[in-house]
């Protein structure tokens, strides 16, 4: 019994020190406002925000099949209390018709999210997340690099956990349902 509670504990404290717990206010107002689809009821959601690009070659497409594949491993009570939001963070090339087509490409279920200027520095800045410009070798051609983090923001825009880039799925769906219990 002893070991059964000592491994419940452990498991407990990996959870929560592999899924980081910031306490800080995310803009959720410019979220919402920004959004292209029809994002409804989301003040009463929690949601789990990404940043990056359409033309991300690896880790953006990567990550959002994890997220997608997350949400999908919850239970269907704690899946209804949660969404899925996808920030560009190049929002020159990513025009509101190439967002939306870029997430549907994934799920249905993606918000997608463009704000530029101030709007979008002020979201990335209550997030921590950081993007630049990395010119290319072909003349006039950029990639992005950013931030690769996902954040769970609870209905008031507490951002309540962040889930790193190659993190493990199992305590990120454990993290997950413990958060969205709460």
């Amino acid at each position: 019994m002893t070991r059964l509670l000592l491994f419940a504990a452990i498991t407990l404290v990996t959870v929560f020190s592999a899924c980081q717990s910031p306490t800080r206010q995310a803009d959720r107002s410019i979220l919402e406002s920004h959004a292209i689809t029809n994002a409804t009821d989301l003040d009463a959601k929690h949601m789990v925000v990404v940043f990056g690009f359409t033309t991300c070659p690896d880790i953006c497409p990567t990550t959002l099949l994890q997220r997608e594949s997350h949400l999908a491993s919850l239970t269907p009570e704690h899946r209804e209390r949660v969404e899925l939001a996808f920030v560009t963070v190049d929002p020159t090339r990513d025009t509101s018709e190439r967002l939306v087509q870029y997430v549907t490409h994934f799920s249905g279920d993606f918000i997608p999210v463009r704000a530029e200027g101030d709007a979008l520095a002020t979201l990335m800045q209550s997030f921590r997340v950081h993007a630049r410009k990395v010119p290319a070798r072909t003349p006039g051609q950029y990639s992005m690099d950013h931030s690769a983090s996902a954040f769970l923001i609870d209905p008031i825009g507490s951002v309540i956990a962040e889930y790193r880039y190659g993190e493990s799925q199992d305590l990120i769906v454990q993290s997950l349902q413990t958060r969205l219990d709460t």
